[in-house]
């Protein structure tokens, strides 16, 4: 947060323009939330801070959350548990994510940070080893070779078919 605070100094900027500016401009997971009271209203994610951000009622382990109740809070990036501002659906088990939160009383806000380590979220987007392996019957979506051949005896006695599927099985 010192770096965006020396940014906003130096521009002649607001801290919230200033972190839209940076989160938007930001090669790096981060994102930028504002709450009002102890609920975070709205959040402003970078493109490469992928996972979605729970909005209404602050996680009472988030410095945000300190910060709406007129706790002290860390004066620059520290670590909470991912699921504090996540959904636990998302993230590996014990998970960590990096938060600064600045309180704004005059607006009744917390204007928070938050910095995505790599590695933290699950991989949703590969499939098992059993989903892409054909011959594999019991995997889902898989119908497998033995049935494709079946399939294909039962629709036609071409045989230059069922060469052409146990040539592929062979290379």
């Amino acid at each position: 947060m010192q770096v965006v605070n020396e940014m906003r100094k130096a521009c002649g900027t607001s801290l919230t323009a200033t972190l839209v500016r940076y989160v938007h401009m930001s090669s790096f997971a981060v994102a930028m939330v504002r709450s009002e009271g102890s609920v975070a209203k709205w959040a402003i994610p970078s493109n490469e801070f992928t996972a979605a951000i729970k909005r209404g009622r602050l996680d009472r382990n988030t410095f945000a959350a300190d910060a709406a109740a007129a706790r002290p809070v860390p004066g620059d990036l520290d670590h909470v548990p991912a699921t504090a501002w996540l959904y636990d659906d998302a993230v590996i088990d014990g998970s960590r994510i990096y938060e600064a939160s600045v309180p704004m009383p005059r607006y009744g806000a917390v204007l928070t940070f938050l910095y995505m380590p790599d590695q933290i979220l699950r991989r949703r987007d590969e499939p098992d080893d059993d989903d892409l392996d054909p011959a594999n019957s019991r995997s889902k979506g898989s119908i497998g070779r033995e049935s494709v051949k079946a399939s294909l005896r039962r629709t036609t006695g071409d045989a230059s078919v069922l060469a052409m599927v146990r040539s592929d099985a062979t290379d």
